[in-house]
C-alpha cells in the first residue's frame, strides 16, 4: 500500500542517513585501519547485494538491500570521514571535501537517471547483478597488495 511504501522508504532512508556513523563505528573497532575498514563494507556489500539477488522474501530483501547500500557507502565514508582531515597539514581539507562533494552530487545525477532506466530495460535482477559487480570491484581494487621494488633500489 501506499502507506506502507512510505513508510519503507522513510525508515529505510533514515537507517542509511546513519552511515557515516557506521563507517566510524567500524573504522574504530578495526583499529583505525581505513584500508580494512573499506574492504570490509565492499565485502559485506557483496554478501548482502548476492542475498537481495537470491532470496526472494521482500522483507529479507529491503532489510539487505538497505544494509548492502549502507555498507558500500561505508566505504565512501572512509574517504571523507578520515582520509580528507588527514589533508590538513597541508591546507587541502577543504579543496578535498569540496571536489568530492561536487563529484558525488554529479554521479548522484547520472546514476539515479542510468538506474531507472537500467530497471526499466534490464529489470530489477539484473540490476541487482551491476551492484554485485560494482561492490565485487570495490573489493578486488581494496584488497591489499605489495609493492614490490626492483633489484636496483627503485
Amino acid at each position: 500500500s501506499p502507506q506502507k511504501s512510505t513508510l519503507i522508504f522513510s525508515v529505510a532512508t533514515f537507517a542509511i542517513s546513519m552511515t557515516a556513523f557506521l563507517a566510524i563505528f567500524i573504522y574504530e573497532r578495526l583499529g583505525r585501519n581505513i584500508d580494512s575498514a573499506i574492504l570490509l563494507s565492499f565485502i559485506l556489500a557483496t554478501i548482502l547485494f548476492v542475498v537481495v539477488f537470491l532470496i526472494k522474501l521482500p522483507v529479507v530483501n529491503i532489510i539487505c538491500l538497505v544494509i548492502g547500500i549502507m555498507m558500500s557507502n561505508c566505504a565512501a565514508s572512509m574517504i571523507w570521514s578520515v582520509y580528507c582531515p588527514t589533508l590538513k597539514k597541508i591546507g587541502m581539507v577543504s579543496t578535498a571535501t569540496g571536489l568530492l562533494d561536487f563529484m558525488s552530487y554529479i554521479a548522484a545525477a547520472i546514476s539515479s537517471t542510468i538506474f531507472a532506466n537500467a530497471v526499466e530495460k534490464i529489470g530489477w535482477s539484473n540490476l541487482i547483478l551491476v551492484w554485485i559487480m560494482l561492490m565485487v570491484l570495490g573489493v578486488i581494487i581494496s584488497l591489499p597488495f605489495k609493492k614490490y621494488k626492483k633489484h636496483n633500489g627503485v
